[in-house]
């Protein structure tokens, strides 16, 4: 059966959007690089994945244990170094446009919670953070 994957799938955004895909009856993959505990509401209900995005090999690998048809492209960092940040997400994103083209995934969709909270002054960012007015998205 195919699966949707959500990279950063145990992140503030990627959890709830793999709640929400299971919700729906969708069988789901969540990768995350850095953490290991799965949110109790996803327990039971998801395939997790170690998975460093930026190595193209490893990423593309999965398809090897999972047939993905859609992907959810939700990983990322916060480095202190802007150059960092780009390099490392850039080379996250582009590796997941090339695991769509190469599975041929019907649809590939990229968010972040920087597009999401960018504004608000409080840190670490949370769900229950209010998002920014209208007025300071661009």
């Amino acid at each position: 059966m195919s699966k949707i994957l959500v990279t950063g799938g145990l992140g503030m955004i990627g959890a709830h959007t793999a709640r929400a895909l299971t919700e729906l009856g969708r069988d789901v993959v969540v990768t995350s690089y850095h953490r290991t505990e799965v949110p109790s509401f996803l327990a039971g209900r998801v395939t997790v994945e170690s998975l460093d995005v930026t190595d193209r090999d490893a990423f593309l690998a999965l398809a090897d244990r999972h047939e993905i048809s859609d992907i959810v492209h939700l990983a990322g960092t916060v480095p202190e170094d802007p150059v960092d940040f780009f390099r490392t997400d850039m080379a996250g994103l582009l590796n997941a446009l090339d695991a769509a083209r190469a599975w041929r995934v019907r649809r590939c969709a990229v968010a972040s919670s920087l597009g999401v909270y960018v504004g608000r002054t409080e840190t670490p960012w949370h769900e229950g953070l209010r998002c920014p007015p209208r007025s300071c998205r661009t």
